[in-house]
């Protein structure tokens, strides 16, 4: 999960991010993850509901790839 959170830091960091995942339920639970891991920092004042809806409808795209 460690890509998963690098990923969040540069998103919050103003950038575009991809998560890419071999199965749709991989990605999903990335993704479930991610939002934990800001959730908790909105608790602790470090990040506001705000940032967290902007990275969420502007800066965060879950790719699935399927195996051949």
């Amino acid at each position: 999960m460690m890509g998963a959170e690098i990923a969040l830091c540069f998103a919050m960091a103003g950038n575009e991010v991809t998560m890419k995942d071999a199965t749709l339920e991989l990605a999903q639970k990335g993704k479930e993850r991610l939002l934990g891991v800001l959730d908790k920092a909105i608790q602790k004042g470090r990040v506001q509901v705000r940032e967290k809806n902007i990275f969420l409808n502007h800066r965060y795209r879950t790719l699935c790839f399927m195996p051949h």
